[in-house]
């Protein structure tokens, strides 16, 4: 966010409380991720149609501490490319674990590279994040952490939609003066709906 309209390589959008929010969007990952687990996950559709093969990747990427396996998770066109690929693919370093463990550490860098470029000064001092991905995978969360190195926070909430709708009308009907007083007030009210780390 920032108080004063600055155009650059990204898309800027006014945003609440006369501020300006510039984002870069279309980022590869969970439809990308999809591709990946569709790959996986093939074969034991035919024997097991109804099966969750999340719980299986969790358990592979935990047993791969670290990987050299490459992952370009740009599979659909978008501000980081529109080629995705798996590369240095070795005998022993092509699993499921370390499949997901590289991907993993792409979102990450591909959220990085990002906010570099967002703020090239590095002004940032938290992050927010939100959605089933960080919600879920703890390896996603840490590599991303790892890429920061700063504080962050995980909307625990499953309809953060909601919450901003919410938010609006305590604005709109006068019951809070501004947009970041509401958010305050439904922090306050909701602590089991994020997790400050």
């Amino acid at each position: 966010m920032s108080n004063q309209l600055k155009l650059g390589n990204y898309q800027t959008r006014t945003y609440f409380d006369g501020q300006f929010l510039n984002s870069i969007t279309h980022l590869p990952a969970g439809r990308s991720l999809d591709v990946l687990v569709g790959l996986v996950h093939q074969l034991a559709q035919d024997v097991s149609p109804n099966h969750d093969p999340w719980p299986s990747i969790a358990r592979a990427v935990q047993d791969t501490p670290d990987t050299d396996l490459e992952v370009d998770l740009a599979f659909f066109a978008g501000p980081l490319g529109n080629r995705g690929s798996i590369s240095n693919i070795q005998i022993e370093n092509l699993t499921i674990g370390t499949l997901f463990r590289a991907a993993f550490r792409n979102m990450a860098e591909n959220y990085r590279r990002c906010a570099d470029q967002l703020s090239p000064a590095t002004a940032w001092q938290r992050l927010v994040l939100s959605g089933s991905l960080p919600q879920n995978s703890p390896h996603l969360l840490e590599a991303i952490c790892q890429q920061f190195t700063c504080a962050h926070r995980v909307c625990r909430g499953s309809e953060d939609t909601l919450w901003g709708l919410l938010i609006q009308a305590l604005v709109t009907s006068g019951q809070a003066l501004t947009f970041q007083d509401a958010s305050q007030q439904i922090r306050h009210t909701s602590p089991g709906s994020m997790t400050d780390e």
